[in-house]
């Protein structure tokens, strides 16, 4: 497997129920590899408008560098057995909507709250996976491309 760069796809919309989407670890060919259910804002405030939204909206669209992380222990990204790392994510589309401190990260739920505003796995042993298989490519890269996709 040679990872090249990751998608997330969501469908962005206003809803009362909280929308999942997929990471997607591609190779250079753009064939997808693995993907992992993953979300982004909180539950009313996941469509392309509400990205703007500082603690409850999406993750903007568009292409991000995701840098080689560190662990955390800030609630909601741990998970049960106290496993909590923080993927940072950078690009023009965050500073353009006023936003910042986001990342990927395991989706500890803050109450069936989500995220808010990063990219959030909800299974934490897939989280595990693909910190692993992250933390490998980092030794060799300092970041990897990200595409925020809205369907």
């Amino acid at each position: 497997m040679e990872l090249h760069y990751l998608t997330f796809e969501i469908k962005a919309i206003k809803s009362s129920k909280l929308q999942y989407g997929f990471l997607v670890l591609r190779d250079k060919e753009g064939n997808q590899l693995k993907a992992y259910r993953a979300t982004s804002g909180q539950i009313n405030y996941q469509y392309p408008a509400a990205s703007s939204i500082r603690g409850k909206g999406i993750i903007p669209a568009g292409d991000f560098k995701l840098y080689k992380g560190y662990p955390s222990s800030v609630p909601g990204v741990v998970d049960n057995k106290g496993r909590g790392y923080f993927f940072p994510i950078e690009g023009d589309n965050i500073k353009k909507v006023g936003r910042s401190s986001i990342g990927l990260h395991f989706d500890g739920g803050r109450n069936g709250s989500s995220t808010i505003g990063c990219i959030g796995l909800e299974n934490p042993d897939s989280f595990q996976e693909i910190k692993n298989i992250l933390l490998v490519y980092f030794k060799d890269n300092t970041w990897i491309e990200l595409k925020v996709i809205y369907k």
